[in-house]
């Protein structure tokens, strides 16, 4: 008699449990306004140099973090972190540079109503630098090369949404800048 009891407890502790979780819930919007953005990177190549000669780069890939901050639903700021390889593009010398930014900026988006695309335009400024480790063949000696300076600069792109539940999106960017050194 105390299993027929326990089984009709649990069976309806089981099903009222069903029933309710059958019931619909609203959606609710995450309230958090951090962002966390890790993105891939194509950095073109570049001429750096003086009076006494250049060095040439070609275009590279790499990668980067952004963490930002909703200011208001179209305005976000943010700090970013980029880092890429390019390959040192002059005959007769054979390796790599590595390319490093670290930026603050914001970006402005434009949502359009009832689209997945959202375009943006954005400002920036911060640090770039390039630089490598340069071994001497004849002698064996090794040295650290690198050039760095302030930087600014523009972009804009546009965001995609993946799906309508998830925060996951997908888009391109084009950006440019100028640096000081």
């Amino acid at each position: 008699m105390q299993r027929l009891v326990l089984a009709v407890l649990a069976a309806s502790v089981g099903l009222a449990g069903s029933a309710h979780a059958q019931r619909p819930h609203a959606v609710r919007p995450l309230s958090s306004r951090w962002v966390i953005n890790g993105h891939s990177t194509a950095a073109l190549g570049t001429s750096v140099g003086d009076a006494g000669g250049h060095i040439n780069t070609s275009s590279g890939l790499g990668g980067g973090l952004e963490v930002g901050y909703l200011v208001t639903p179209r305005l976000l700021a943010y700090a970013g972190f980029d880092l890429a390889k390019q390959a040192i593009d002059v005959t007769g010398l054979d390796g790599n540079f590595g390319l490093t930014h670290l930026e603050a900026g914001a970006r402005l988006s434009f949502p359009i109503r009832h689209s997945k695309a959202m375009p943006y335009v954005g400002l920036w400024a911060g640090r770039r630098s390039l630089s490598t480790t340069v071994d001497n063949v004849v002698t064996g000696a090794s040295s650290d090369l690198s050039m760095s300076g302030l930087a600014a600069g523009r972009v804009a792109g546009y965001r995609c949404s993946c799906r309508r539940s998830s925060r996951s999106t997908a888009g391109s960017a084009w950006g440019s800048g100028s640096s000081a050194t």
